[in-house]
């Protein structure tokens, strides 16, 4: 996160390239460039936040309580700087699937500005 705050302040413009793949928190970084390129046969994924719990009741409450807070902040950038639409994050996530996109329907969502 703290790589994407730099990115959304900075004064020069950061274009960001995608070849091959995007996923996870890779689709976010890509996301905050002010100019998207993507490889024409680049794959971006979505997925819900995880992790391995492995602490106190206590600590899994205050963990849980942050992660929301994190899966709220990635779905509102997500939201923000694409056509997707929250319901189309929250059909993957209640199904705890994956999200693959290839390059032309990210193109269609807004998700790349161009093909490269």
């Amino acid at each position: 996160m703290a790589l994407i705050d730099a990115i959304r302040v900075s004064h020069t413009p950061v274009h960001t390239i995608c070849f091959g793949s995007g996923m996870s928190m890779g689709l976010m970084v890509f996301l905050v460039g002010h100019r998207r390129f993507a490889g024409k046969h680049c794959t971006f994924m979505y997925h819900e936040l995880s992790d391995i719990y492995s602490d106190k009741l206590e600590g899994i409450k205050k963990n849980v309580a942050e992660y929301e807070r994190l899966q709220s902040l990635i779905d509102s950038i997500i939201t923000s700087k694409t056509k997707i639409l929250q319901e189309q994050l929250n059909k993957y996530r209640e199904t705890k699937s994956e999200w693959y996109i290839p390059a032309d329907e990210a193109l269609k969502l807004s998700i790349a500005h161009e093909l490269m």
